[in-house]
């Protein structure tokens, strides 16, 4: 192979190229995307977490102080994510709804998104879907509100409140 002074080779121009491409998405990332944005990827981060089967991809989502109904806490969810999630099912579906989710800003550091969220597992490949809400009493798709706060570490949902059924919140019933 014949080398030419200061001409790049192939892999030095790949290599500019990730460069490129990584510096792009950082500056889109830091600067440009918006809170809106930042909010709903959180949300199905959640989401994610619970398809893979992993308690982490959901507990990061929630803040230090996270409340839910009864006092739930961070560590509650935890520990039920690794009995349900880990122990109980092999393979698990989350659904969102509405799509794409509504947030609203009730200040530039706190917004609050409502949303119907289903949850149906298998106990292995074979097995039939379990709908967990139907199995504690719930509608296939439970109308939650969630409370965001804006912190030194981004968004985290702060709170999350079980809605009364009703035809109006969150999108349509299933």
């Amino acid at each position: 192979m014949q080398r030419y002074p200061g001409r790049a080779t192939v892999a030095q121009l790949i290599l500019a190229a990730a460069v490129l491409i990584v510096a792009g998405w950082f500056i889109y990332d830091r600067f440009f995307k918006t809170d809106e944005a930042r909010i709903r990827e959180l949300i199905q981060s959640a989401a994610d977490g619970a398809r893979e089967r992993r308690p982490s991809g959901i507990t990061r989502t929630l803040a230090d102080d996270f409340r839910g109904p009864e006092e739930v806490d961070k560590d509650l969810v935890h520990g039920w994510c690794v009995s349900v999630l880990v122990a109980q099912y092999k393979v698990v579906e989350p659904t969102l709804t509405p799509q794409p989710l509504e947030v609203k800003f009730i200040d530039p550091k706190n917004a609050t998104v409502d949303l119907r969220a289903g949850l149906r597992a298998k106990v292995d490949e074979a097995a039939s879907w379990d709908e967990l809400p139907r199995r504690y009493g719930k509608a296939a798709g439970v109308p939650l509100r969630l409370t965001l706060n804006k912190g030194d570490d981004g968004w985290k949902i702060k709170a999350l409140e079980v809605l009364p059924e009703t035809d109006g919140n969150a999108g349509a019933k299933p």
